[in-house]
């Protein structure tokens, strides 16, 4: 997902508008929920359609603009009200933000970090970090920045707050956003009660700062933002309810400034959570929203020529070339130890064309899984020695890692009347895993074994007559694979092919996908004769020496991607350091 993120980043800010105008329509209309949450929050605020209509798709570009904002080169940002900035600093007491879900709420802390921040006037905002690596990691390092500082939601964070107001510097809250228990009062908002946060109460109160009502405007066409600033009209009573009364209204009056960018899909009314749930729970939204907005795009693609598609492939081959160094230097290691002869520069070149078709491969999935099966056929051209895979004959069908392996799969399952089946390793995103998991399930009566069904549910499917489509240049570890040449070169490799074959009594059916300019060519070759032995080891090794002679017809096609020699013979050195 880290590497989505930083592949969105190098995008066009208008390309990513334009892909969250999309999405924030594909979300509104396939989710009955947020749809009627959406409706309802605008009708409590007296909001007509001409008020939320554009809400719609702003509300998705809030979350395509992220990876640009957090990673990507900096934006054209435009002031409206810095001079209250100005005046509100000179006074020394400290400045707090109000910023309401309105516009793009993230621009406004790095706006100001980047205007006054590195003058020595930073921003301080509350964060929680994601239980989740991959999102703590990315949203971490978008926050630490020049100017712009992070406190924990935690006691001690609020401490920290109060200290940066007290040194007369600002800080930032969303006062829309429902706190945890014990952190709020019910205030009406648009005229009816919602749970709305203290904490920026308490604040004034404590240090005196000064209050001011901040939000990002999105302009149209990927143009920027305007960051609007204005004071606020009413001073804050003590009494806690009544101030937090005050600042709803505020926040109402900022929101029918733009109704259009308000995120009215927001759950405003929702009960508070408990804090001790409340990241993991908002973790896992964001992991999810994220992954949904990647399966609308793929399903988008279903519908466009396949030349588009394979031209954002090779555009989405060079980002990731750029961006994703481990893996261009685990492809280019790989090219150096496979094919010695060939200088930097060839190497160079054939790691660029590697990640354009393995990009473009990942895009066909989207007319492999979702396209009309009329025109899944069509491009796909089913080759060769076909007859090997016809009757009840026990098969294994040996289908390397090339980059078309999900379009051989297709082809047989759609194509051929037999039951295939093939083992399946569960993905850790549930929302990309069923995905994949019915994608795959398309076609045909098909079976996805898992590594606890075991072998022998596999090897009896196999005697009943159902092909097995495996994978088997593979790296499991030394405990489960055996060391055997792979381009002269040491590779620990699984024996499966040799050891299904032969407890499956089946033939072995090698297939090769080759990606064509108007699909996928899927040639099936004549089996192996006088395989299994009674060597698995030898079987292995026969099996990468005709590996390698499919690999040299088109090796730009293989899944160099993956560190082949990660694990070596006892003494030998890491290949990948």
């Amino acid at each position: 997902m880290t590497v989505f993120f930083k592949l969105l980043s190098a995008l066009p800010l208008v390309w990513l508008h334009g892909l969250g105008w999309l999405m924030g329509w594909g979300v509104f209309a396939a989710s009955g929920v947020y749809r009627q949450r959406f409706l309802a929050n605008a009708r409590q605020a007296g909001v007509g359609a001409r008020g939320w209509l554009a809400s719609v798709g702003e509300s998705g570009k809030l979350v395509t603009e992220l990876p640009r904002l957090w990673l990507g080169p900096p934006v054209t940002v435009l002031w409206d009200g810095a001079q209250h900035v100005d005046a509100a600093l000179a006074l020394g007491r400290g400045v707090v933000f109000l910023t309401p879900h309105l516009g793009c709420f993230e621009i406004t802390a790095q706006a100001y970090a980047q205007r006054y921040g590195q003058a020595g006037q930073p921003m301080t905002v509350l964060f929680r970090p994601p239980r989740q690596a991959w999102l703590r990691d990315l949203v971490g390092e978008s926050r630490q920045r020049p100017g712009l500082l992070t406190a924990p939601t935690t006691l001690s964070g609020v401490k920290q707050l109060i200290k940066a107001l007290k040194r007369g510097e600002c800080v930032g809250l969303l006062p829309d956003q429902v706190p945890p228990q014990g952190m709020g009062v019910m205030a009406p908002f648009f005229g009816r009660d919602a749970y709305t946060m203290t904490l920026s109460v308490r604040l004034v109160q404590q240090t005196g700062a000064t209050v001011l009502l901040a939000w990002g405007e999105r302009l149209g066409w990927g143009r920027g933002y305007r960051v609007h600033v204005q004071p606020m009209a009413d001073g804050l009573p003590t009494d806690l309810l009544a101030a937090a009364t005050v600042i709803n209204r505020a926040m109402q009056d900022l929101i029918l400034q733009c109704p259009g960018q308000y995120l009215w899909g927001y759950a405003r009314y929702k009960a508070p959570r408990d804090e001790a749930h409340g990241s993991s729970v908002c973790a896992a939204r964001v992991h999810a929203m994220s992954s949904k907005l990647i399966l609308i795009l793929m399903r988008g693609l279903a519908y466009l020529p396949l030349a588009w598609v394979r031209a954002l492939g090779v555009l989405l081959g060079w980002v990731l070339y750029l961006v994703v160094s481990p893996r261009r230097r685990v492809v280019r290691s790989n090219l150096r130890l496979c094919f010695p002869q060939l200088t930097e520069v060839q190497v160079s070149q054939r790691t660029r064309r590697m990640f354009a078709v393995f990009a473009q491969s990942w895009l066909d999935r989207g007319w492999l899984w979702h396209g009309a099966p009329k025109v899944v056929r069509e491009r796909l051209k089913l080759t060769g020695a076909v007859h090997e895979l016809a009757g009840q004959e026990p098969v294994v069908i040996f289908a390397p890692h090339f980059v078309g392996l999900d379009a051989g799969w297709t082809a047989l399952t759609q194509q051929l009347p037999r039951h295939f089946t093939t083992i399946y390793t569960d993905q850790s995103n549930p929302v990309m895993d069923a995905w994949i998991l019915a994608g795959r399930q398309r076609f045909g009566s098909v079976r996805l074994f898992g590594r606890v069904d075991g072998v022998k549910s596999i090897v009896a499917a196999l005697r009943a007559g159902d092909p097995l489509y495996l994978l088997p240049d593979m790296n499991f570890g030394p405990q489960e694979s055996v060391f055997v040449p792979f381009y002269g070169v040491s590779a620990a490799t699984v024996p499966s092919l040799s050891r299904f074959a032969r407890l499956g009594r089946a033939k072995v059916v090698p297939v090769i996908t080759r990606l064509t300019p108007t699909g996928y060519a899927v040639e099936v070759l004549p089996a192996w004769e006088n395989f299994p032995s009674d060597d698995p080891v030898a079987d292995t090794a026969r099996m990468n020496a005709a590996l390698q002679t499919y690999i040299d017809t088109m090796p730009e096609q293989y899944y160099w991607v993956h560190k082949r020699f990660k694990d070596r013979p006892p003494g030998e050195p890491d290949l990948y350091q």
